[in-house]
């Protein structure tokens, strides 16, 4: 008798409890694929207060400093307002003196 496997529930895509009252306004599309919304209410106070800081901390004390910036923010994405769901995007702007080029 073969076992049975089930992805487990957190990893299935699934719409945010509080999809409607923490979407904001559409801001277009995440790695040109992924409509993006911005964050506000409920999601956006849990992440100022309890999450960002973490981060922050966390890249401090993981990175080696250079003159390179990384930030992060919060956005809501999925297709409609009243699915979506958390999502946490980082960039990194590259600052570099002629010094650090290769080649």
């Amino acid at each position: 008798m073969a076992a049975s496997f089930t992805m487990p529930k957190l990893l299935r895509p699934q719409t945010y409890r509080y999809a409607n009252s923490s979407t904001g306004p559409y801001r277009g599309l995440l790695v040109r694929k992924y409509p993006c919304w911005e964050a506000q209410g409920p999601v956006r106070d849990v992440f100022t207060k309890e999450i960002a800081g973490k981060i922050k901390t966390c890249l401090e004390q993981c990175l080696p400093e250079s003159n390179s910036f990384i930030g992060f923010s919060l956005f809501m994405v999925g297709k409609l307002p009243e699915k979506t769901k958390p999502t946490i995007s980082e960039y990194f702007l590259g600052l570099f003196s002629s010094r650090d080029r290769l080649g």
